[in-house]
């Protein structure tokens, strides 16, 4: 089975979401509720990010160059690198933020 993980900021809460293929024998996957994540749950509350999730493609340098760059994608197929920079409040208060940032490279499942 291949697992569709999601996440999202609603609010101020960070969610997740996933859904487990219905079939084991690869690509095309099947999946029961077909994109639509159902399942949200939070996982962390008080995020006070504007934007916390950032798309990027790679964009060659030059033709058969090795070297790239990554720009902002404009379609979901495009991605392959994901920024996350969240940054979230204390539950008390008294102006405390703490930020978080990682990145992740997107493997397409065909």
């Amino acid at each position: 089975h291949l697992v569709r993980v999601a996440y999202r900021v609603s609010g101020t809460n960070l969610q997740r979401s996933y859904e487990v293929s219905t079939d084991t024998d690869g690509a095309p996957w099947v999946w029961a509720v077909g994109g639509t994540p159902t399942n949200w749950a939070t996982i962390a509350p008080n995020v006070t990010s504007a934007t916390p999730f950032s798309f990027y493609k790679v964009n060659p340098l030059f033709p058969g160059s090795s070297s790239v760059e990554y720009v902002t994608a404009s379609t979901a197929a495009e991605v392959t690198k994901v920024d996350v920079n969240m940054t979230f409040a204390t539950k008390i208060g008294g102006g405390r933020t703490y930020a978080y940032a990682t990145s992740a490279a997107v493997r397409a499942n065909s």
